[in-house]
């Protein structure tokens, strides 16, 4: 299953409110331990959720953040990574297999270009 990786354009709150978590009891902002990891050709970082599949899980991008919540009975999870500006946010790409979620962000790609040098 391939878990879709949407871009956000407007600004959603992650933490929630004082209400929100009053009436969430079961809200975990850093129960997501994750493994990262650095290659030539981008990151690479792997979440090990056991016990969830595709359905529960939603992956978004926003203001150069990547946002992971789960939803799993009455218990919600959120993590927030911060990427690198090197990370092409259009290329990313996330699957699930047996409860192990892969993110691929890959690095952009470094066009050399001349400057052309004008005289006055």
């Amino acid at each position: 299953m391939t878990i879709q990786v949407n871009k956000v354009d407007q600004r959603v709150p992650v933490q929630p409110t004082a209400d929100e978590t009053e009436s969430h009891k079961n809200y975990h902002q850093q129960e997501l331990p994750f493994n990262l990891w650095e290659t030539s050709e981008g990151l690479h970082l792997w979440f090990a959720l056991p016990q969830l599949n595709g359905e529960d899980l939603d992956l978004n991008i926003e203001d150069r953040n990547l946002n992971l919540s789960i939803k799993h009975g009455s218990t919600h999870y959120i993590r927030t990574v911060a990427l690198s500006t090197r990370v092409d946010t259009d290329q990313i790409n996330a699957s699930e297999d047996r409860g192990l979620l892969k993110v691929r962000l890959p690095w952009k790609i470094q066009e050399k270009r001349k400057v052309e040098i004008t005289s006055l």
